[in-house]
Parts: structure tokens; C-alpha cells; sequence
């Protein structure tokens, strides 16, 4: 492959470190489905799609995750304290 024939392919591959969106990823692998079941030479293509897929809704779930927790701890912080030092019957005198 020349250097020409590098560059034009790579303009169709993804920027490393740019996430895909799921939903950009199931309409992908909805397309590339109809071309396999035309014509199987597609099947990399189709599988490495639900990889792709597969990855970006286990992060996606992470993420939700984390952010559920980061929710809760903030809630958590958020409300007042119920020591019994700050009742103002067992605040220490002055």
C-alpha cells in the first residue's frame, strides 16, 4: 500500500481517544447488517461492531454507576449532620 492509498483509508477510521456513541455504533451495525446478509465478506466488519458495541454500553453502564454513587455521596454530604453535638440542648456552655 502506498502512502497515497494510507492517507485516503485512514481518513474513514476513528480519531484514537474519540469515544462513538452507542447510538451512532447500533445505527452502524443495523447498516453493515443488511450488507451481510447480502454478502458475507462483511462479517469482520459486523463483529468487530458488536465488540465495539458490546464495549461502549459496558462503559456507558460504568458510568451511569459511578455517577449514581457520586450522587448519592453528594446527597449524603449535602444533608445536615446529626451529631448530638450540634442539638443546641447538648451544645457545651460557654
Amino acid at each position: 500500500m502506498t502512502g497515497e492509498q494510507q492517507t485516503t483509508l485512514g481518513r474513514y477510521r476513528a480519531t484514537p481517544g474519540r469515544k462513538v456513541s452507542v447510538a451512532r455504533l447500533e445505527a452502524a451495525l443495523l447498516k453493515v447488517a443488511h450488507l451481510v446478509a447480502r454478502d458475507p465478506a462483511f462479517t469482520p466488519i459486523f463483529e468487530r461492531l458488536e465488540a465495539e458495541l458490546a464495549l461502549a454500553r459496558k462503559e456507558a453502564k460504568a458510568m451511569t454507576a459511578a455517577q449514581q454513587r457520586a450522587r448519592s455521596l453528594l446527597d449524603q454530604k449535602a444533608r445536615p449532620a446529626r451529631s448530638s453535638a450540634l442539638r443546641a440542648k447538648d451544645a457545651p456552655l460557654p
